[in-house]
This record gives structure tokens, C-alpha cells and sequence, in this order.
């Protein structure tokens, strides 16, 4: 469901103001297939070139837009994301719920900082919340992130394709400050700290402890 109200047009100033757009209940699957292919590869494959000599119309539409537009809302609500990797030897499946992103002050100016937050939990076991601000053009972003109760236990069959090692239980955290940057590469900085808890790890076979602690944190 898309909704956005009381937006005002005025093309005597080109202009476009809208209060909002939300976009709720979207749902979606990210699967990737025994040999590692994605199923969204296919749709974001691009499509064949053709050569064409630039117009000099097509050379003007890639000139500024004289149109001004704002928006106050930018709205993800209540989504959900399935994932499921079989390229391991036992599926990892994660559920992602109640996920809502939001984008505030938007515009046609990509180069000015915009307000953004961002909310989800895991059917599995976990709590991610960020908040901060985004420019679009560079990218570049400042965020404060927390994940909270990340349950390990789906991830076991990442460490069962390397070792004869089952991880059985334990919980992950993380919070800090997340800042990330593309320019001529893309770039990234963290800061913060993170706790592991109740981590068990078993052999396989035998089922004997192989490694585990009840707690192991930074600030």
C-alpha cells in the first residue's frame, strides 16, 4: 500500500510539495539457490547496450531541473524480508519483521545531509535501531546504530561448511557510531563497542563442548 496526502503543486514557480509518502506492508524474498545465485540477480541485470550518438536534446534533458521538489516523509512501514541461503549444507533462514525506514526532508538537492532512522526485528531473535543523517550525492552517512540479542544460532551452518562444529547458542550486541563514505572508493569507520553471550559451539559428531562462555563484551 503507497499513501501520500495533501501534496500541493504550484507551475507558476515549479514547485512540488508533499507532506509525505508511506509505503506499508511491503514483503519480500532474498534467496540464494545451491550455486550461490541470487534471486534478484536476474532482475537487476542490464538489459543489452545499444549504441546511439548523443542529440542534442537528449543533451538537454540532462541539464538541472528547474522544478523544485520537497518532501517531508519518505516511509517504509511494517515490511518484512525473507532470507534463505542453500548454499550451505543446511539452509540459513532469517526473517526480517516489522521494519520501518524513514526519510526526512527530502529533495532534489542530493548533497544536503538528510535525517534518517531505521528499525527492524528478527523472527530469530534480534533488535536492529539506527538513526542519523544520509547525503545521497557523494554518498555518505553518520549513524548511530544498536543491535540488540542477535541470535547466533541461524548462522550455524556458516561455520559447519568450514569444521566438523555446531553453534548451538549465543546472543550478539553491538552499538557505536557507524560512518560510512563513497568517493573514489567506499569507506567505512565504527566505533563502538559489542557482547557475545551464552555462546556454545558443540563438535560434530560427539556433540562434545568445543568452545562456549557466558559472557565477553567491549565498551
Amino acid at each position: 500500500k503507497i499513501s501520500s496526502q495533501n501534496g500541493v503543486v504550484r507551475l507558476k514557480d515549479n514547485t512540488v510539495k508533499l507532506p509525505a509518502i508511506v509505503l506499508s506492508g511491503l514483503q519480500t524474498q532474498v534467496l540464494r539457490a545451491a550455486n550461490k545465485s541470487l534471486n534478484w540477480q536476474a532482475a537487476f541485470e542490464p538489459a543489452p547496450s545499444t549504441r546511439m550518438q548523443a542529440s542534442p536534446e537528449k543533451s538537454a534533458q540532462s541539464q538541472p531541473s528547474s522544478w523544485k521538489v520537497t518532501l517531508d516523509k519518505l516511509a517504509l512501514e511494517n515490511g518484512s524480508i525473507h532470507f534463505e541461503d542453500k548454499s550451505t549444507p543446511a539452509p540459513v533462514v532469517l526473517d526480517v519483521q516489522n521494519s520501518i525506514f524513514e526519510l526526512s526532508d527530502s529533495s532534489l538537492d542530493f548533497a544536503k545531509p538528510l535525517p534518517v532512522r531505521a528499525k527492524f526485528q528478527l523472527k530469530q531473535g534480534g533488535q536492529f535501531d539506527a538513526n542519523g543523517k544520509v547525503t545521497l550525492a557523494p554518498f555518505k552517512s553518520d549513524l548511530q546504530i544498536k543491535l540488540d540479542g542477535l541470535s547466533l544460532k541461524p548462522f550455524s551452518p556458516y561455520i559447519n561448511q568450514v569444521a566438523l562444529l555446531k553453534l548451538n547458542d549465543g546472543k550478539a550486541s553491538v552499538h557505536g557510531k557507524l560512518a560510512l563514505k563513497s568517493e573514489k572508493s567506499f569507506a567505512g569507520q565504527f566505533s563502538g563497542g559489542f557482547s557475545v553471550n551464552n555462546l556454545v559451539i558443540n563438535e560434530e559428531p560427539g556433540d562434545a563442548l568445543f568452545l562456549g562462555w557466558n559472557a565477553v563484551s567491549s565498551d
